[in-house]
């Protein structure tokens, strides 16, 4: 992609034939959701997290085309077609937003506008178009994927073996480190493919871990999404009850983060994928 372009539905926006006017959404903040409670019989409000909401986009438009078998009008009603069930990738490279990468987002269509006025007839038209994105984060364009062996233990079980059980000695090696070269959290989807018993995934920077209590054998794997919640076995089973009590669910901070794959024994492997993110 062009500088001061954007794609939908494999329409291109910022050409001879289609020029943006005015783009909003890509550079604005979405909507927030305040959790914030008013103070009982006082003034102010008790601060609770704010989180967010959807995004909306909208794009105004010039189609320089005849009329009126114009191949140009019609490939624009069709790429921005309303009441879509599901998203589509809206990818743009706007100077100044996201640092200039090519980014994208998940939207879909909810309103088209068409005048049908002079400038109309003479071939010059105007078009109005807002899409709504439920997810508000803007992603690279770029999926990073990082891939690693299983970390190896050194040390054993410390006798005798009273409950709790402990263990001496250190994990080493199996780590990556996760660069998130955005501004915003960034969610992340691991493959681990065994054989591995009791796979865990270690954020080495924050001390936050997600581990499983199961088995996976030779050609097996576990998909874990941090932005669905989500945990499936061969890609279609879920295995969230696989979960220790003790797991917690993070996400990926701007700049970077090391993150480790073991288990209680194995040598199995993790593909960590990710985009960085904007808002």
């Amino acid at each position: 992609m062009s500088d001061w372009q954007i794609t939908f539905n494999g329409l291109t926006i910022g050409d001879a034939t289609y020029g943006i006017e005015q783009l909003t959404g890509f550079h604005d903040s979405p909507d927030v959701r305040s959790s914030d409670q008013m103070r009982a019989r006082s003034h102010g409000q008790w601060s609770s997290p704010d989180f967010l909401g959807g995004r909306t986009v909208q794009a105004s438009i010039t189609i320089n085309s005849q009329h009126p078998s114009s191949a140009a009008w019609q490939a624009l009603s069709q790429a921005l077609v309303t009441g879509q069930q599901s998203e589509s990738v809206l990818s743009a490279t706007i100077p100044g937003v996201a640092y200039g990468n090519t980014v994208q987002v998940n939207a879909r269509v909810r309103k088209l506008s068409l005048p049908i006025d002079m400038n109309y007839t003479f071939g010059v038209g105007r078009a109005e178009v807002e899409w709504h994105c439920t997810d508000p984060r803007i992603y690279s364009s770029t999926l990073t994927t990082l891939t690693t062996t299983q970390a190896t233990s050194s040390g054993g079980l410390l006798l005798p073996a009273l409950a709790p059980l402990a263990f001496i000695g250190t994990a080493t090696g199996g780590q990556v480190v996760a660069t998130n070269s955005g501004e915003f959290d960034a969610p992340w989807t691991a493959v681990i493919s065994g054989p591995v018993i009791n796979p865990r995934i270690e954020n080495v920077t924050t001390g936050k871990t997600i581990s499983f209590t199961g088995e996976l054998g030779e050609g097996d794997t576990l998909t874990i999404s941090s932005l669905d919640r989500t945990v499936l076995l061969n890609g279609s089973t879920s295995r969230y009850s696989w979960l220790t009590a003790g797991s917690s669910w993070f996400d990926l901070p701007a700049g970077d983060t090391t993150v480790r794959f073991a288990g209680a024994s194995g040598s199995g492997s993790i593909n960590l994928s990710f985009r960085s993110v904007w808002i």
